[in-house]
C-alpha cells in the first residue's frame, strides 16, 4: 500500500518541500537545511518501490516545461561537465518565512545581486553546479529505456534542429538528454565527470548558469531543463548489481551464449566468441602494478561492401550487456569530431570516449581508407590507444592537459591481421564455419526466448562481480613451462593468468582450478596458432 506521505510528496513536492522549511525554521535549525531535504525526501523514497512511483525525466516532460511545474521527477544519468562555478543564491526569501532556492523562489531573484542581496549577507548560500546526459549505450531492455525518448518532441522544445547544448552529449548525432543540474549539499564536490548517479529533483526551465548562450542558439533567451536535487544516489559500478557466484548457475547457460554469440554474429566462430565473453567481463583489477581489462582485436573481419553499416556483433552485445557503445572509425570523423573532452570557451565538450565506467567499447576500422591523418587525427588514435591500454582519458583545457582514469572495455574489429589504428592485449582472427553474414540492422538478429536472454544477461554481470584465487600449484606449472620453452615471457603469464581469471569467473568458479587452468592454455594456444 502506498503511503499518503509519498503520494503527497510526489503529486506536491513544493509544498512538501515548503512545509519541510516552515518545521526547520521553527525548530533549532542544528542541521543545514540541504542536508535536512537530502535526508528526509531519500527517507520517503528509499527503495525500489518508492522510487518507481517517481516519473523519469524524458523529452516529454521537457517539452511540458513551457510554465515549469517543479515537477518531482528521477533522472538516471551520467555526469558530464562539472567545471561551472558554484552559484549564489538566497537561501531565505522575503525576511526568511519562505525558502529559497530549488526553484521555489522563481520570479524573486534569489541569486546574489546589488538589489536583492541586500546587507543579509547570512542567507546567501552556494549550490553546485553541473551539466548530466541520459547515460550513453544504456541497453534497450535496462531501466533507462523504458523512458519515453522522442527526439521530435525534445527538438520542438529547443527550437532547433538537435537537443539544446547536443555537444554535451558524446554522441551528438543521438537523442540525448542534456540537464543542467543544480545540487545543494555539500556531497556534490566529490561527483566526477563519467560518474553515474540518480538525480532526484524539481524540474524547472531557466538560464544557463553563467549568463552564456550556446554558439548556435538564437540571440532570445534560451531556457534550458534544470534539476534542483533533493538527493542523489550513485548507481552501481557496472549498472546492474548480482551476486556472484549465481546460485542457479548453469553450464549449459554459458555453452548457449558462447554458441548464440557465434552462430549470430561471428559466422560460427565459437573460439572468437569466448574471447569475446572473457574481454566483456574483464575490468581493472589493479592500477600499481598495472592489470587493466583485456581488450581484444577480432582480425580478418571481413568489410561489408555497404555502407553504413552496423556489425550483428554491436547488435548482439545491446543485448546482453547493460552499457555498450559502437564505433566505426572513418578519416573523417577521425579528423574532424572529438573523441575527447574539450573545453571551448569554458564550456566542456563531451567526446566520443566520455563513457561511463564498465561500457564495452566496440570499434571498428573497417571504414578507414587511404589518406592523411591531421593532427587531431592523430591525438584522437592516441587517445584511443591510451583508453584501450592504460584505461584513462585525456581532457583537453586551454592551457592544459588532464588524464582522468576510466574503465572501458575495447575491442576492436579489423579487415587486417592487425589494425593499424588500436594495439590491443589479443589478437583473435576470425575463423568462420559458416558463411552467414556479419553485417544486418537489429531485426537480423535471431534473439532466445526471454527467460534465455535474461540467463545470459545475469551470467555476465554477476561474473563482473567476482573475485578467484590461483593455486601455489598452477603457479609452479607456469615457472616449469618457462623454464622449458625460454620463449615464455613475463607478459605470457601475465596474459595466461588473465585468460584463466577470466576464464574461471566466466564458469562461476572462485579459484582457478587445474581444469581452468588447461583449459586457459589451450585456448590461448589455439589463439597464437591462428595467428601465425
Amino acid at each position: 500500500m502506498v503511503s499518503a506521505t509519498l503520494i503527497d510528496t510526489i503529486s506536491s513536492p513544493a509544498d512538501a518541500l515548503t512545509n519541510l522549511y516552515d518545521e526547520w525554521r521553527s525548530g533549532s535549525k542544528s542541521v543545514d537545511f540541504a542536508d535536512v531535504v537530502s535526508g528526509h525526501f531519500s527517507s520517503i523514497l528509499s527503495g525500489d518501490r518508492a522510487l518507481s512511483q517517481v516519473p523519469f525525466l524524458s523529452t516529454e516532460l521537457i517539452a511540458s516545461q513551457a510554465n515549469p511545474s517543479r515537477r518531482l521527477v528521477q533522472f538516471p544519468a551520467m555526469v558530464q561537465d562539472t567545471s561551472p562555478s558554484p552559484e549564489l543564491y538566497l537561501s531565505r526569501v522575503q525576511g526568511g518565512v519562505r525558502c529559497g532556492g530549488w526553484g521555489l523562489d522563481e520570479g524573486i531573484h534569489s541569486e546574489m545581486d546589488s538589489s536583492t542581496a541586500g546587507s543579509d549577507y547570512s542567507n546567501l548560500r552556494e549550490r553546485t553546479v553541473l551539466w548530466a546526459v541520459d547515460i550513453p549505450g544504456i541497453a534497450p531492455w535496462h531501466f533507462v529505456a523504458d523512458t519515453p525518448q522522442n527526439t521530435e518532441t525534445q527538438n520542438e522544445a529547443s527550437g532547433s534542429g538537435e537537443p539544446l547544448m547536443s555537444h554535451k552529449s558524446p554522441f551528438r548525432d543521438a537523442s540525448s538528454l542534456v540537464v543542467q543540474v543544480k545540487v545543494y549539499q555539500n556531497s556534490a564536490e566529490h561527483l566526477k565527470p563519467t560518474d553515474l548517479v540518480t538525480f532526484v529533483g524539481l524540474l524547472t526551465s531557466e538560464e544557463k548558469h553563467g549568463g552564456m548562450h550556446d554558439s548556435e542558439s538564437s540571440p532570445h533567451e534560451i531556457l534550458f531543463p534544470t534539476l534542483h536535487v533533493l538527493f542523489h544516489t550513485h548507481l552501481p559500478k557496472f549498472i546492474v548489481p548480482r551476486n556472484y557466484p549465481l546460485p542457479d548457475f548453469s553450464l549449459s547457460t554459458r555453452d548457449s551464449l558462447i554458441n548464440w554469440l557465434a552462430d549470430e554474429a561471428l559466422q560460427g566462430d565459437r573460439d572468437a566468441a569466448e574471447w569475446i565473453l572473457l574481454g566483456c567481463i574483464s575490468s581493472v583489477q589493479s592500477r600499481s602494478p598495472p592489470v587493466m581489462p583485456l581488450s581484444i582485436t577480432i582480425s580478418q573481419f571481413e568489410k561489408d561492401a555497404r555502407e553504413s553499416v552496423t556489425p550483428l556483433l554491436a547488435h548482439a552485445l545491446k543485448q546482453i550487456l547493460p552499457l555498450s557503445t559502437f564505433l566505426s572509425l572513418s578519416l573523417e570523423r577521425l579528423n574532424s569530431q572529438k573523441f575527447i573532452p574539450e573545453s571551448v570557451d569554458e564550456d566542456l565538450h563531451a567526446g566520443f570516449l566520455q563513457l561511463p565506467k564498465g561500457s564495452v567499447l566496440l570499434l571498428s576500422d573497417n571504414e578507414v581508407e587511404e589518406g592523411q591523418l591531421s593532427d587531431k587525427g592523430m591525438r584522437n588514435l592516441v587517445a584511443i590507444q591510451e583508453l584501450a591500454k592504460q584505461q584513462t582519458l585525456r581532457y583537453e583545457f586551454p592551457f592544459s592537459n588532464f588524464s582522468f582514469e576510466t574503465e572501458v572495455i575495447v575491442i576492436m574489429l579489423t579487415g587486417s591481421r592487425k589494425s593499424a589504428f588500436c594495439e590491443t592485449d589479443i589478437i583473435v582472427p576470425l575463423k568462420p564455419t559458416g558463411n552467414s553474414s556479419l553485417y544486418g540492422d537489429h531485426p537480423s538478429l535471431k534473439l532466445p526466448e526471454q527467460p534465455v536472454l535474461n540467463a545470459f544477461r545475469d551470467l555476465i554481470c554477476s561474473s563482473r562481480y567476482g573475485k578467484t584465487t590461483v593455486s601455489d600449484k598452477i603457479q609452479a606449472d607456469f615457472v616449469a613451462e618457462r623454464r622449458q620453452s625460454k620463449s615464455m615471457t613475463s607478459d605470457d603469464l601475465i596474459r595466461r593468468m588473465s585468460v584463466a581469471r577470466l576464464l574461471a569467473l566466466s564458469h562461476h568458479k572462485q579459484e582457478i582450478s587445474d581444469e581452468i587452468w588447461s583449459a586457459a592454455k589451450a585456448l590461448d594456444e589455439r589463439r597464437m596458432h591462428r595467428c601465425q
